[in-house]
């Protein structure tokens, strides 16, 4: 019998991992973001016994705000032609430059995913999942060098 490995811990963490990420996804639709470059960006890397969730950097300036800046006025601008919007790129800078970007907090909803109801089903899941592997393992070499 093969030792278990850590790609099936992958594959017993990635229902939780989904979960929170639809958590993130709905807390982006709640605020308007939903149909988001962001929304669909998220990404999923996994450790030898855990994951990240992965997002463009701009997420955190989105969930966070930014204080009063001077921002490039290309990027702006293209987002106003994607979006179809009837405003002045520079204007909009120059709004930026002057009071910052609200903040449209959308990350505490991951956070609060780990913690909910949904979330502790599919880890003690997972948990049972991954003590039986082991505990296959280690009958399974017992039994051999009892034998």
């Amino acid at each position: 019998m093969a030792r278990p490995n850590s790609s099936s811990f992958h594959m017993e963490l990635t229902p939780v991992a989904e979960h929170m990420v639809s958590a993130l996804q709905a807390q982006l639709q709640a605020i308007g973001q939903g149909s988001s470059n962001l929304s669909n960006s998220f990404d999923i890397s996994y450790g030898q016994n855990s994951f990240l969730i992965l997002m463009p950097d701009y997420g955190v300036y989105l969930d966070k705000g930014t204080k009063p800046h001077m921002p490039p006025v290309e990027p702006i601008d293209r987002w106003i032609q994607a979006k179809g919007l009837n405003l002045n790129a520079w204007a909009v800078a120059m709004n930026i430059k002057k009071f910052g970007t609200r903040a449209q907090p959308f990350l505490y909803a991951g956070e609060d995913a780990l913690y909910d109801a949904e979330t502790e089903t599919l880890m003690l899941n997972s948990f049972d999942t991954v003590v039986d592997e082991y505990w296959s393992f280690v009958s399974a070499k017992f039994k051999q060098s009892s034998s």
